[in-house]
């Protein structure tokens, strides 16, 4: 039995990430400057001025200067209390963001920097972009947006008649405008909860495969 339904191409929610401050501060450099670029996982984006994660910093160099002499004291009191400092400092550094891959060099230099660089949690394209060179930005304001597009999500949009047709992990062939005569696939993954009352349909999500990113 064939059903035609009518949907609309949807990026997937669960493949985004927003890329917001770590800390109030200044945009030094902006390596993203525009949106529709495609970037990688652990990409820089940008290069932020922060006297708050300079102090984090240097709160982090002085609590291992600390631990160092309280190994050489001996002092099994002391050096507890100089690596429980210690951790602590690395969490609030990792709490502002910073990825250990950062937080190790700053161990070995014991030299904080004023400047820090934000990198791609994911990979995929920015979509969004609200930052400017030289902006000043406060903690948790949003910076970019990316979203990986390697997969899709086909909403559908199916009457209460067709919906016995339909099931779990089903097949779908389906057609773009974009690109007539071809036929691309994919499968059903979620049934809304509800009916929308004025259309009296159901939305059916089916999952995509847009590796090539067409």
């Amino acid at each position: 039995h064939t059903i035609d339904l009518i949907g609309r191409l949807h990026k997937d929610e669960t493949r985004a990430a927003t890329i917001a401050a770590w800390a109030s501060g200044r945009v030094e450099r902006l390596f993203v400057d525009y949106t529709g670029v495609e970037v990688r996982k652990g990409d820089h984006l940008v290069e932020l001025y922060s006297l708050d994660l300079f102090n984090a910093q240097q709160d982090f160099v002085v609590a291992l200067n600390s631990l160092d002499k309280a190994n050489i004291s001996k002092d099994s009191y002391i050096t507890n209390l100089a690596s429980d400092t210690v951790a602590a400092a690395e969490t609030r550094l990792s709490q502002y963001g910073i990825l250990p891959s950062q937080i190790e060099p700053l161990r070995s230099t014991r030299k904080a920097q004023d400047t820090i660089e934000m990198k791609a949690p994911i990979g995929g394209v920015v979509v969004n972009k609200n930052v400017k060179l030289g902006q000043y930005v406060k903690e948790g304001q949003e910076l970019f947006t990316i979203s990986d597009l390697s997969k899709l999500w086909l909403v559908l949009h199916a009457y209460e008649k067709d919906l016995s047709w339909l099931r779990y992990g089903q097949q779908v062939d389906f057609a773009v405008d974009a690109s007539p005569g071809e036929s691309f696939s994919g499968k059903v993954i979620f049934f809304d909860r509800e009916i929308d009352m004025q259309t009296r349909t159901v939305g059916v999500r089916v999952e995509v495969d847009n590796a090539d990113l067409r």
